[in-house]
Order: C-alpha cells, then sequence, then structure tokens
C-alpha cells in the first residue's frame, strides 16, 4: 500500500509539471547549436552540462553557453555530469602533472579544475574517466586503467581518494556509469569471460550482477535513481528483445517498451529521484543513435515518444526529433539531450504555478469514487471551467460551471479534475473504482 501511495503522489507530481502550460507558463524548448551535447541536468534542471567534442560546457537560460576546458569523452572516454546543487562538475580532463586523461572536478563557483588521480595506469594517453558524481558532490565515478587492456570500475572520495572497485570475473573489464544521491549505490557493467557486458550493482562495494526472468544477463547500467533502489539500462539482451528496462531489487527487470520499430534497441538514460519517471531512447542498431527516437515513461502510461509529446504540448519542435535523452532533471521537470541533428536540446516543464490560497477551503469527495464527485466551494470561488482529464493530459469532459459530477462511466483508473478560476489553477487526482 505504501508503494502504491508514493507511485500516485509521483504520478500526480509529474502530471501537474505536464500541465503547466495551462496557467499561462509554457513549455520550453530550447535548441542549442549542432555539435553542443548536453548530457545531464542539475535537480531542478536550471543548470546543464555536456561537451563539445573538444571540450566540456556549462548552460544557464540567463548566460547561455559557457566553455569549461577539459577533454572530449570520444577519445579519452567519461561523460560530462553535475551534482544536485549545480555547483560541481565531474568531466575528464589532462593533468597537467602527467599529460594523461584523468577522473576531474571543475568547481564552478571558483571556476577551477581538480584532478583526482587513476589506479597507477594508462592506455592511450587515458589512466582514468569520470562517468557520474553523486546529487551531494561527495563522489565521482568512472574507470581506471589497470593495465594497457584492462580497466576497473573506480570511486573517488575526498576522505579516500581514488578505490578500485575490482572485478569479480579474473581478468577482465568494469566501468562505473551512475551513482546514487550519496556514493553508497554505483551502477555500471563487468565483462563476463564470454566478453558479454553484463549490467552490475556495487552496494557499499559488494557488486551485483542483474539479469533477465531467464537468467540471462542484463545489459549494462547507465543510470540510477537518487534513493539508489531503481537503475535503468538497455542496448543489448534478446531475453527481452532488447528492450529498455528499469530494475530494482523487488521487483527484478521492468521492460519499457516495445521497440516503436521493429528490431530498434532500447535504453534508459535517466530516472526521477525515486525512479518513477524514466527517459531513454530507441534506435536502428548498428545504425548513427541520432536517428533514434527518445522516450518518456511513468508506470501509469507506459512507454511515450518525446516528440510527440512535445508536440502535444503545443511546443514547436522545429522540424527536429527529440531523439537521445541523456539526463533528467530529479525533480523530473527538466530533460536535457541530443535532437537528430546533433544539437542540444533542453526541454524544461517547469511546475505548475498554482496560487494555493485561493483554493484553501475548495474541496471534493469522495475520493476514490464510484459513482458522482461532490464539490464544496464554501467561499464561493468563481469558477470559469471544470475539466476531467486523462492522465495523459487529455480532456474528457468540460464544463463551465462547479456541478456534481457523475463518473460512473469513466473506466476504473486515475484521473485528474483541473478546475480554472482566472489565472489560478487547481489540479487533483482522483481515483475512480
Amino acid at each position: 500500500m505504501k508503494r502504491n501511495i508514493l507511485v500516485i503522489s509521483r504520478i500526480v507530481t509529474f502530471i501537474i509539471i505536464l500541465f503547466m502550460y495551462s496557467n499561462n507558463c509554457s513549455a520550453q524548448l530550447i535548441i542549442l547549436e549542432p555539435g553542443l551535447i548536453l548530457t545531464d541536468v542539475s535537480n531542478d534542471g536550471s543548470i546543464a552540462v555536456g561537451h563539445n567534442n573538444m571540450e566540456n560546457f556549462i548552460w544557464t537560460e540567463a548566460n547561455g553557453v559557457t566553455f569549461i576546458g577539459g577533454v572530449e569523452p570520444s577519445f579519452y572516454g567519461g561523460q560530462t555530469k553535475i551534482n544536485g546543487n549545480g555547483s560541481l562538475v565531474a568531466a575528464t580532463r589532462i593533468n597537467p602533472s602527467n599529460n594523461l586523461g584523468e577522473l576531474s572536478s571543475y568547481d564552478i563557483t571558483n571556476q577551477t579544475w581538480t584532478s583526482h588521480g587513476s589506479l597507477g595506469s594508462s592506455s592511450q594517453g587515458s589512466a582514468s574517466s569520470a562517468w557520474a558524481i553523486s546529487s551531494d558532490g561527495s563522489t565521482i565515478v568512472g574507470l581506471g586503467w589497470v593495465n594497457a587492456g584492462s580497466a576497473h570500475a573506480i570511486k573517488w572520495t575526498e576522505v579516500s581518494g581514488i578505490e578500485d572497485l575490482g572485478s569479480t570475473v579474473s581478468g577482465q573489464s568494469t566501468r562505473a556509469n551512475a551513482v546514487n544521491n550519496d556514493g553508497s549505490v554505483i551502477g555500471g557493467w563487468q565483462d563476463n569471460s564470454d566478453g558479454i557486458r553484463q549490467g552490475a550493482i556495487w552496494t557499499n562495494g559488494v557488486q551485483t550482477l542483474l539479469t533477465h526472468s531467464n537468467n540471462d544477463p542484463a545489459a549494462e547500467v547507465g543510470t540510477l535513481s537518487d534513493d539508489g533502489l531503481w537503475a535503468g539500462g538497455g542496448g543489448q539482451g534478446s531475453a527481452n528483445n532488447f528492450q529498455a528496462w528499469k530494475w530494482s531489487q523487488s521487483t527484478g527487470i521492468i521492460n519499457i517498451g516495445p521497440s516503436p520499430v521493429n528490431g530498434w534497441r532500447g535504453t534508459t538514460t535517466g530516472l526521477s529521484s525515486d525512479g518513477e519517471i524514466a527517459v531513454g531512447y530507441y534506435r536502428q542498431w548498428p545504425g548513427p543513435a541520432a536517428f533514434g527516437r527518445g522516450f518518456i515513461h511513468t508506470e501509469s502510461e507506459g512507454l511515450v515518444d518525446l516528440t510527440d509529446y512535445a508536440i502535444s504540448l503545443d511546443i514547436d519542435v522545429q522540424g527536429a526529433i527529440l531523439a537521445l535523452p541523456l539526463g533528467l532533471s530529479d525533480d523530473g521537470s527538466t530533460i536535457v539531450g541530443v535532437t537528430n541533428n546533433g544539437s542540444g536540446f533542453i526541454f524544461r516543464l517547469p511546475l505548475l504555478g498554482v496560487e494555493d490560497h485561493v483554493f484553501d477551503s475548495f474541496s471534493f469527495y469522495p475520493n476514490p469514487v464510484t459513482n458522482v464527485l461532490t464539490f464544496l466551494n464554501p467561499e464561493g470561488i468563481k469558477i470559469d471551467t471544470v475539466s476531467i482529464l486523462s492522465v495523459t493530459g487529455q480532456k474528457i469532459n468540460e464544463f463551465d460551471t462547479l456541478q456534481n459530477i457523475n463518473v460512473s462511466s469513466l473506466s476504473t483508473g486515475l484521473y485528474f479534475i483541473r478546475i480554472q478560476s482566472g489565472k489560478n489553477v487547481y489540479i487533483k487526482q482522483f481515483s475512480k473504482l
């Protein structure tokens, strides 16, 4: 029951985000110049980071793109990531003391880089690379070379420095791709003896390998929820027809699909703070990643094409396809990634600005409901419209006066009441039994 309540609560938050355009606060799609690739975003969506295959950059709405140095991931490895409050960037840069690419961090306030070391070896100019940073900024994870042909997942903290997470298969490589809020849970991959790259979770340093229900290995983990209870990944595995997925200890693999095109492969690249909202993409394999289709997924609505969703919000996508979502803010309000023409995008869904005091005395009952919803408006608030909405935002009914509503014809499920009073909007969920 507690889990169900949490699911409904997060869905409500998500839907309220979706309906922000109804309060003169439009959904926003910002598309950067081609070649500016966005890979992560702060908890509230206000700061995004990425690279241009030469160096890293920070983006804010006020200042646009600010380049900060570092090196391109395509040669040195890694991803450009940002911590929760937007103060610290994790990326790879050349350590000036040894001229090797190393896992590093950039302090946005002080505008300074710090290299954090390696496992003592290197391969083709790379000693280590940064792939993720914890929301609290305490932990950076990635890959460190143990010899020229083998690498291990690594973890850096201020207290312990670089730690080797090792490999449970002798002579095989591992990598850390994701980390939860406080660094206690890390996600990535473990190479098996047969060459298959299997999804792995390290909880306080102890590795768990992920499998599908038939015990075939799951693909690598690419993202974790902040609470560390959910992982997301995909990209390989005929066991689930190459679908994107999310995983928890209690549920196992939950497929996110099916693919919009037969034969395409999917992966989950971002999760909200508790794992209820997921973003990712499906794409042809083999083939350019930017020719894929991005998606957004909730437990109630399933998979929704991200470009189609943007268009449904009356957003001008400028002819672009939101092909590769690569990051999702913890609050679920902002998605960043790459369009089909190689431009970074910020798809922002700011929270609805509801003036709660206007509706302090307003309510309805019963909830859950079987037949009739009854409304209480003791202060006589002037009501412009009353609407019943599906969880996808489609209008089912609309009334221009406040009246009791017979909902007996609705199918069992979750719905929303939306009431407009001037510029003020009241949105609450209700369950139809």
